[in-house]
């Protein structure tokens, strides 16, 4: 759904828009846990089993949309000839920050004491992995404006 969405909405937004928003929406649709550790899910007649459903949901469409965007600039950059090594490389890299992101998110999880018996910082550890979502958006400046080619099918 990800990429079909991209490639009939958005593929022409400029990147610095386009990154900047799509990040700033996922971490705002990130804060939704916290309706459903704070209980305040049914006290706006939210059931639990809405935010198990949606959340997978959310999570796959965003990540898509969030890298559809680097793949299709890497297409355009990439010299003739040296594509799938491209590709790799950036697979690669994906890859290791997932690694990444998943220690240091254990880590922090560890340093605010929250486990399967004691959940009394897990809000805190939720608005701390959501707000170092906005990390990367430091970086933006850096790419330079442009519009994106629709991606050839």
């Amino acid at each position: 759904a990800g990429i079909v969405l991209y490639n009939r909405v958005f593929a022409t937004v400029p990147l610095k828009d386009y990154l900047f928003r799509v990040q700033g929406i996922a971490v705002l649709l990130g804060f939704l846990p916290l309706l459903l550790v704070t209980r305040t899910n049914l006290a706006l007649n939210i059931p639990d089993q809405a935010f198990v459903l949606g959340d997978d949901v959310i999570q796959t469409v965003a990540g898509e949309l969030a890298h559809m965007p680097i793949l299709v600039l890497a297409a355009q950059l990439c010299p003739p000839g040296i594509e799938a090594t491209l590709f790799a490389l950036l697979m690669s890299l994906l890859n290791l920050a997932s690694f990444v992101s998943s220690n240091l998110g254990a880590f922090i999880t560890h340093l605010l004491e929250v486990n399967e018996s004691d959940f009394h910082n897990l809000s805190l550890l939720i608005l701390l992995c959501n707000i170092s979502g906005l990390l990367p958006l430091v970086l933006l400046p850096m790419l330079r404006d442009s519009k994106q080619r629709a991606p050839q099918a």
